[in-house]
This record gives structure tokens, C-alpha cells and sequence, in this order.
């Protein structure tokens, strides 16, 4: 159903409504004035019945025993695995001096869609009334797997600006002097804002192939290590030991008793 289509059963006189039965594998209601709808002008309005697979409303399609009047909202019962209704597109059971219907709806998933109080901008389920929230109607939503929107925390789109950090390397008179950057790793991470705003540092890069070279095994270097010298002289030790000496003997003042050689053994 599109462009204005309709499935109506009204009374505008002094009694009720027909009833609307629909059992079908798909439905799709599209458009502003497209409707299913069962409206009174006195009595009660009727009730509309549907069975099946998916149901689509999409902009502006309606499903709707809304009672005009004096007469009392009539009643949706909704049988379906799918439920999706899409740009302002409305279930309603609303009266204008009476009181609202009922909603029955069972449906395996609703997209698009929720009961509220009164009608929106958006699609809604609603059995209100306009003579006052205690003659509004019910609506009964049985769905095994709700519409995963639903309930969800909005989560704040401004980014807050960290503060900079202060650089340990003072302050800046050269502007060839060293810069100090906080680059998020171990420290605090770069302004959001900022990050793609920076400069990118100059990078150069010999890119070709590196030539097999014969690396020459390297000679094992001995530690440097005192020459040897040539023993000149001999000494006893106090302990009767025979040392051999490098070096002139010094002679000091207090006689041969009192000698020390100037080299050590």
C-alpha cells in the first residue's frame, strides 16, 4: 500500500465501526495518508486484527482505530515476527473525548518504534486520549528481541582538551633549542584535536638494496700488559729468599745494611 492507499472501515453516524481482519505473509504500508485504519464518530470504532510475517510502515504509513467525537478508541491486536515502522509512521488507538483503545502487540523483533504517551514526531505506539491522561487506553508489547537502540546511553560527542603538559626542558628562546613532546607512551596522551595538526618530522632514507660484503674475521688483540726487563741484580730476602732484580740499585744514606733497590722484583 502506497501513495495514499487505504483499508477503512468508518462510521460517522450513530453507530460503531467495522472490524478489519488481515492475514498476509508481508506488509508494507507507505506514505503519508496510506492507512489501515477502522475511525468512528460515535459508538465504538472498530477493531483491526492482523497475522503476519513482517509489517513495514514507512514514511507516514499508519495503522489506526482512532474514534473521533464522542466515540471510544477501538482496539489493534498484532501478530507478526517483524515490526519495523520507520519516519513518523504511527500505531494508534486515540480518542478525543472518550476513552483510548488497546494495543495488543506479540512480534519476535521492533525496529524503529516505541510506545509513548502521546504522538511524536517520530513513529509511536500510543493509546491516548485528549480528554486527559486518565482515559488513555493500554498497549501490551510482547517482544522476545526489542530493538537494541533502545535503552542505550548516548555517549558525549565534545572531546575534551587535555591540558599540555610542561616541558622539563624550560623555556624556548632558541628556536633551534631542544623541543619536548608528549607522545602518549608512558605519559599523557596527545590532544585529540592537536595530533593530526602536527608537523611531521623529515625523514630521509637510502632505500636500496645493501651489496654482499666479506666480513674479515677480526685478530684476536692481546691486552697491553708491562714489558719485560732484563734481570740486572739479585737480592736476599729477609726470609732467605734469592729475588732477581730490574733496575739501578739507589743507594741510601745509613751504610749496606741499609740499601733498597729502586725497581721492584
Amino acid at each position: 500500500m502506497r501513495n495514499g492507499a487505504r483499508i477503512t472501515a468508518t462510521s460517522l453516524g450513530t453507530g460503531g465501526a467495522g472490524n478489519i481482519d488481515i492475514q498476509a505473509n508481508r506488509i508494507r504500508v507507505i506514505g503519508e495518508n496510506s492507512v489501515i485504519r477502522s475511525l468512528s464518530g460515535a459508538g465504538d470504532a472498530g477493531n483491526i486484527r492482523i497475522q503476519a510475517n513482517e509489517i513495514e510502515l514507512r514514511d507516514g504509513g499508519a495503522i489506526t482505530t482512532d474514534a473521533r467525537f464522542t466515540s471510544t478508541g477501538g482496539n489493534i491486536d498484532i501478530d507478526t515476527d517483524t515490526l519495523v515502522a520507520l519516519g513518523n509512521s504511527d500505531i494508534s488507538a486515540n480518542a478525543v473525548t472518550n476513552f483510548g483503545g488497546r494495543v495488543n502487540l506479540r512480534a519476535q523483533g521492533v525496529f524503529g518504534t516505541a510506545f509513548r504517551e502521546a504522538l511524536t514526531d517520530r513513529s509511536d505506539i500510543t493509546a491516548s486520549s485528549a480528554r486527559g491522561p486518565e482515559f488513555s487506553g493500554t498497549v501490551q508489547l510482547e517482544v522476545l528481541n526489542p530493538d537494541p537502540a533502545r535503552g542505550a546511553i548516548a555517549l558525549p560527542t565534545a572531546v575534551g582538551v587535555p591540558p599540555k603538559p610542561t616541558s622539563p626542558c624550560g623555556p624556548r628562546s632558541d628556536p633551534r633549542a631542544i623541543e619536548f613532546f608528549a607522545l602518549g607512551r608512558a605519559g599523557q596522551a596527545p590532544n585529540p584535536i592537536e595530533a593530526a595538526t602536527l608537523e611531521a618530522m623529515p625523514f630521509t632514507a637510502d632505500l636500496r638494496p645493501i651489496a654482499p660484503t666479506t666480513t674479515a674475521r677480526a685478530e684476536a688483540t692481546p691486552p697491553l700488559r708491562e714489558p719485560i726487563l732484563e734481570a740486572t741484580h739479585w737480592q736476599r730476602t729477609e726470609a732467605g729468599q734469592i729475588q732477581l732484580m730490574a733496575g739501578a740499585p739507589v743507594q741510601w744514606a745509613g751504610g749496606e745494611s741499609s740499601c733498597r733497590w729502586g725497581a721492584e722484583p
